[in-house]
């Protein structure tokens, strides 16, 4: 199974159309692009710009929260789209060697986004979501691949 690691993340608020959170490829210049809520879209915009809030967003209590249980995130996986909306995993590990315990978590492509950038872990995506900007069709633009889960 291949991955691509995204070096990009971006998110665009759009007044009438909503939020939308892009992951690029910095040397293919793919990408995926969904549709997010407002306060996934808030919580990711704090977490790329590194600004400081008052009290912890639920991003950040689901960070304390893995840091005490003892796991560490390893990456965060964009791996499919059904019916409409993309899919995302969380991978999580704790211990070491041959005593490793690992646990895979489903989630919400933002969540896990949000979580990835303050936990400064990969986000992978499958090759297969990602759209190239070089076989765009004008029928593409029209029909997104689908919305954040």
């Amino acid at each position: 199974m291949l991955l691509l690691f995204l070096s990009q993340v971006k998110v665009d608020v759009v007044d009438v159309i909503g939020n939308f959170l892009v992951l690029g490829h910095k040397k293919t210049h793919s990408y995926v692009i969904m549709s997010i809520g407002d306060s996934e879209a808030f919580s990711i915009r704090i977490a790329l710009d590194n600004t400081p809030f008052e009290r912890p967003l639920s991003h950040d209590l689901m960070k304390n929260l893995i840091d005490i249980s003892g796991f560490r995130v390893e990456k965060v996986v964009i791996y499919d789209v059904k019916n409409g909306a993309y899919l995302a995993r969380i991978h999580l590990e704790k211990g070491f060697f041959m005593f490793k315990q690992k646990v895979v978590l489903d989630s919400r492509p933002s969540d896990a986004v949000a979580l990835a950038l303050r936990l400064k872990v990969p986000i992978f995506v499958m090759p297969h979501l990602l759209i190239n900007p070089l076989e765009i069709k004008p029928d593409t633009l029209k029909t997104p691949k689908g919305i954040e889960g």
